[in-house]
């Protein structure tokens, strides 16, 4: 999915950095992503204290995919679009840019694998 979601976006053409507004549009897309937070709690597991889950494994595959492809998309647009945001536009300010990129998504990685323990344990009620 988030393969597909990285090539989806691969054309330049189509997603144009200079369109006015873009910067904001990029925020909302990526806030909208709250939004599979339940829908990943309504996934079926045996483990589950929720009881309203979806008990299929389709669901849980879509939304999975959805998020996967969703994530490519955002990265893919926000990588190719935050250095023309860089003001004076040098090349040196753009790396720096990027590897701020770079590190930040990384950190959020790190974090996010961390913090998954004690969510699964919260939602769980097991480790």
């Amino acid at each position: 999915g988030d393969f597909i979601g990285r090539f989806a976006v691969s054309d330049s053409s189509s997603t144009s950095s200079h369109v006015q507004g873009y910067d904001q549009r990029l925020f909302w897309q990526s806030a909208a992503r709250w939004i599979f937070v339940p829908l990943f709690l309504l996934c079926y597991s045996k483990e589950s204290q929720i009881p309203l889950s979806v008990h299929s494994d389709l669901f849980s595959w879509v939304v999975q995919f959805l998020f996967a492809y969703t994530n490519g998309m955002i990265t893919s647009l926000c990588f190719t679009h935050a250095p023309s945001l860089v003001v004076p536009p040098t090349e040196h300010l753009q790396q720096m840019s990027s590897a701020i990129l770079n590190f930040s998504l990384c950190s959020g990685l790190l974090v996010g694998s961390f913090l998954s323990f004690p969510l699964l344990w919260v939602f769980t009620g097991s480790w």
